[in-house]
């Protein structure tokens, strides 16, 4: 998937008759983590029953409080924002001159060191330049004009190849922007709908509906995949930071609420009896290990391999289910634990993303040796990463009193909640 970036328009006030002017800056959004770029907002007045429609990248609307308004044309001033930003190590941006002008600028960052200068003199027009910055972190860009000053911020989220402001050229006369006149009432009902082209595919974002007293940034969220199908079974995006989908059911189970099958860790079928004499990697006891042991005083005979995490042909969700699908690791486990908002319902714990998707996890307790334990209170659903110590692995846990991760012998019988990254 392409990078996608943030797109911000500034809304600004025009000369005329007014009592207020709002500002609202634009930016997107994908999946609860990365910026996205807008290809356009639609933003209606629904107090008012008009619509204006905001183009990438810089097209300038005017939200003016006013019972008499009309149509005024405005020359930019100062700098322009720069596209893309936030940016990947590079960025452009115009820098507008009214008159011959000494130009100077410095590119700093918000403690104040300066990573960057430029100082020349330029004719009237729209002149364009090249910035840099070797690292992610917000910087400022201060530029003296003449005898006036201006700034901005600008956000790297990459990596660039050195800092630099390098001029590449006179882009054009400089243009007036021709302000809405539509008329706004502070307190109106606004409604504001973002789009932007995902994997080729133009789709809009969340719609937002408020009432517009004040000026503000306004985030535009956008969700893709949302939900979907992998070999026949179901996913669903929870919009954690890493783009983790997660099943919609146990493996083995035909719904969110049935417990499905028990596994012992790195077993790829149900059985009747969970110990070490039952267990597929060993010789009948914890310190006779097969696979999967990183200390030789738990291996067979002396037995290592440093196996971390489980290899497809143990793990019970590719096993069962077809490429694609897998054990979650002990760090998607925790993602899910510490990312999601839970309530607890009649079937289960109920994990609700940040983008409101949810999932339910059932409590379907476990099984040792013969027995089923703790159904109806507690859940307990495998990783694939072993435990710190080679007899044990990783499991996330939980019950009315909270919610844990660690390290349990492997050959107990627990629930498998599978994922998938369906993006990749």
């Amino acid at each position: 998937m392409k990078k996608l970036y943030t797109t911000i328009f500034l809304l600004t006030i025009c000369i005329g008759l007014f009592s207020q002017g709002i500002t609202i800056r634009f930016s997107g959004q994908l999946n609860g983590s990365e910026y996205c770029q807008l290809d356009r907002v639609v933003a209606t007045n629904l107090t008012r029953n008009w619509t204006d429609t905001i183009e990438y990248p810089d097209t300038t609307l005017m939200l003016v409080s006013s019972t008499s308004f009309s149509a005024t044309y405005v020359e930019n001033q100062g700098l322009l924002q720069n596209v893309p930003n936030p940016f990947y190590g590079e960025t452009s941006i115009e820098v507008p001159v009214f008159h011959d002008e000494n130009v100077s600028m410095q590119l700093l960052d918000v403690t104040g060191k300066v990573y960057a200068l430029y100082d020349g003199k330029l004719n009237e027009g729209n002149h364009a330049f090249v910035v840099t910055a070797a690292k992610p972190q917000t910087y400022i860009l201060n530029a003296l004009i003449g005898d006036k000053h201006y700034s901005l911020k600008m956000v790297n989220v990459g990596y660039g190849s050195a800092n630099d402001i390098k001029y590449s050229g006179f882009s054009g006369n400089i243009t007036t922007k021709l302000t809405s006149d539509n008329d706004f009432h502070a307190g109106d009902n606004m409604r504001y709908v973002g789009y932007a082209t995902i994997d080729g595919m133009v789709m809009a974002s969340v719609t937002v509906v408020q009432q517009q007293v004040e000026s503000q940034d306004l985030t535009l969220n956008f969700y893709y995949p949302s939900q979907g199908t992998l070999n026949g079974h179901e996913w669903v995006n929870l919009g954690l930071p890493s783009g983790t989908c997660w099943a919609t059911c146990n493996v083995g189970a035909s719904s969110q609420e049935s417990y499905g099958n028990y596994y012992a860790w790195g077993e790829v079928s149900p059985k009747a009896i969970y110990d070490w004499n039952y267990y597929r990697y060993c010789n009948g006891s914890a310190n006779t290990l097969t696979k999967y042991c990183n200390s030789p005083t738990y291996g067979s005979n002396g037995f290592t391999d440093n196996l971390t995490v489980l290899e497809a042909c143990d793990d019970v969700a590719t096993a069962n289910w077809g490429e694609g699908w897998r054990m979650p690791t002990s760090t998607e486990m925790q993602e899910l634990f510490e990312n999601c908002t839970r309530t607890w319902t009649a079937y289960g714990l109920l994990f609700v993303g940040p983008n409101g998707n949810s999932i339910l996890l059932p409590v379907a307790g476990h099984r040792y040796e013969f027995e089923l334990y703790q159904v109806d209170t507690n859940g307990g659903y495998w990783t694939s990463s072993v435990g710190e110590y080679a007899p044990y692995a990783i499991f996330g846990s939980f019950s009315s009193n909270g919610l844990y991760i660690y390290d349990v012998y492997r050959y107990w019988g627990f629930s498998v909640r599978a994922v998938c990254n369906p993006q990749e």
